[in-house]
């Protein structure tokens, strides 16, 4: 079979740089400033990332196109998902943002 890939639309890697960047920053400001929504603002980036990273796979062929590439990306949403547990169930998080 042979597999082409397709180019990113145009501003799809800046709107994914940008996203990572808040993403980012929106929890290190949250964090040292004790910023309470922190913890739910930053699991919704988390959401707004995965539906980035899902356009890129399936529409996009990231990550060199193939079956392979849903692994990559199931991957990334475990992450996800174990990250967002971190910080909306742990104690730690808890006392932080309370």
């Amino acid at each position: 079979m042979n597999h082409v890939a397709r180019h990113f639309a145009a501003g799809t890697q800046f709107l994914h740089f940008a996203a990572i960047m808040a993403t980012g920053g929106i929890f290190v400001a949250g964090y040292f400033r004790r910023w309470q929504p922190t913890p739910f603002v930053t699991v919704m980036m988390y959401a707004e990332l995965a539906t980035i990273c899902f356009i890129e796979t399936v529409d996009f062929d990231a990550w060199g196109g193939g079956p392979s590439r849903f692994l990559i990306m199931l991957f990334e949403y475990v992450v996800y998902v174990v990250f967002a547990t971190y910080l909306l169930r742990s104690e730690a998080m808890r006392q932080r943002f309370a």
